[in-house]
């Protein structure tokens, strides 16, 4: 929010659970609470590798291939619940 462009690595992933308010993108409110003391080094080695599995980068809408490969997602679709 400050004009400044960050790369959304390992350590802005990192960051952005730890201290959510060091950098804020434009246009969003900085309502996410901090998860520092809360998680440990391997839940967040976890979190982040788990993020960057999914494949979504930066202006994804979140409806990219993590979604599209849903077993629930695709048996609504046929009518089956």
């Amino acid at each position: 929010s400050d004009g400044s462009s960050v790369l959304a690595d390992d350590i802005y992933i990192r960051d952005s659970i730890l201290l959510p308010d060091k950098q804020v993108v434009a246009g969003y409110a900085p309502v996410m609470p901090s998860f520092q003391g809360q998680a440990s080094e391997d839940d967040l080695l976890a979190l982040i590798a788990y993020l960057k599995s999914t494949g979504l980068g930066p202006g994804d809408s979140g409806l990219g291939k993590a979604q599209a490969a849903s077993p629930v997602r695709e048996e609504k679709k046929n009518g089956r619940h």
